[in-house]
């Protein structure tokens, strides 16, 4: 099923916009800020995005065009989304030739003005964007063999907080979504040592949804993340049968992806230490695990929490040995003690 991330901090825009992409066949997930978004777009891969550009940065924060464009641009450096139609929503109308030749160098596809309707047709620009697609895709798909390297098989390891598949994150951790479970219900081996197969209402049993079409959507979101993030960041053509197979026997995972169980080595290092990690800790561990490197200031930002709380916890981390910083005042930034595997 095509989906679609919609970003706009009107709720009633939000709720518009989620029925008329509904009418066309389509789903999608909303968010209502820059960094809501970008959480999302950790976790997922879209057909297409719907951006408008006057958004906050964090949620009911002051709304600006410049978090529109700064979020264009995570799009654009975001694997699996370098290539993802963007259509810009705004109410400023069209005939700022500024905006929209910034807009586009920044890698939007096209334009669709408020309020939708005649003058602004939405479906048809959807529609539009999508062809442009494809046809990129076949063109793609018609390529030379070498620009593609073919999929040889891979270890796919299961971390807290994330699924690899050949060092390329493909999904979110345990409580993300429907996608892991399925994972981890798939890495199961019989006593022989192959991957047992389900079918799909079974697995939709052993997993309490109430759809089994929710199985076939989460695998289908599997697939095509894996394709989308394989093509970009190993430049490998992943078919959507090369990792979960489905051969009239159900869901299994193919004999060639070995399964591993990551470890987290900074949670590893605050478990010898006896240390239990608050969930704000967790937080600040998951984002410099994400950026490298981070201020207290843009610690505070990512996770929403007072300055004074941040500070805090970035000095019990310290003092367990878990950060480090670098530089004073202004300038501070920490950093994991201990790189990640």
């Amino acid at each position: 099923m095509t989906t679609a991330l919609v970003v706009d901090d009107d709720q009633a825009i939000l709720d518009l916009l989620e029925e008329r992409l509904l009418s066309m066949g389509h789903e999608c997930r909303k968010a209502q800020s820059q960094t809501e978004a970008e959480e999302i777009l950790e976790h997922h891969v879209f057909d297409y995005i719907l951006l408008d550009l006057e958004i906050p940065n964090r949620f009911q924060g002051r709304a600006d065009i410049v978090y529109g464009h700064n979020l264009l641009r995570k799009i654009r450096q975001t694997p699996g989304h370098s290539r993802t139609p963007v259509l810009a929503i705004t109410a400023h109308g069209l005939s700022s030739h500024h905006l929209c030749a910034e807009t586009m160098k920044l890698g939007a596809t096209d334009f669709v003005g408020k309020p939708f309707g005649k003058d602004n047709p939405l479906e048809d620009k959807i529609r539009e964007a999508l062809r442009a697609k494809a046809n990129g895709k076949s063109e793609a798909s018609e390529a030379p063999p070498s620009k593609l390297s073919p999929f040889g098989g891979g270890e796919l390891v299961f971390y807290e907080d994330r699924v690899e598949l050949c060092g390329t994150k493909i999904c979110g951790g345990r409580n993300s979504s429907t996608k892991w479970r399925v994972l981890d219900l798939l890495r199961s081996q019989a006593a022989n040592g192959a991957y047992r197969c389900f079918p799909m209402k079974d697995i939709a049993d052993r997993l309490k949804l109430t759809r089994p079409g929710a199985v076939a959507e989460a695998v289908a979101d599997l697939r095509k993340e894996c394709r989308e993030r394989m093509r970009e960041t190993a430049g490998v053509d992943c078919g959507d049968e090369d990792i979960i197979s489905n051969q009239n026997r159900g869901y299994h995972l193919q004999d060639w992806i070995k399964v591993l169980d990551g470890s987290d080595e900074v949670e590893q290092a605050a478990a010898e230490k006896r240390l239990e990690l608050s969930e704000n800790q967790k937080g600040i561990i998951r984002l410099l695990r994400k950026h490298g490197k981070r201020s207290p200031r843009q610690l505070s930002d990512g996770l929403n929490v007072l300055r004074s709380v941040i500070t805090a916890e970035i000095d019990k981390l310290a003092a367990a040995g878990l950060i480090l910083s670098e530089g004073n005042g202004a300038n501070k930034v920490v950093r994991l003690s201990v790189a990640p595997v």
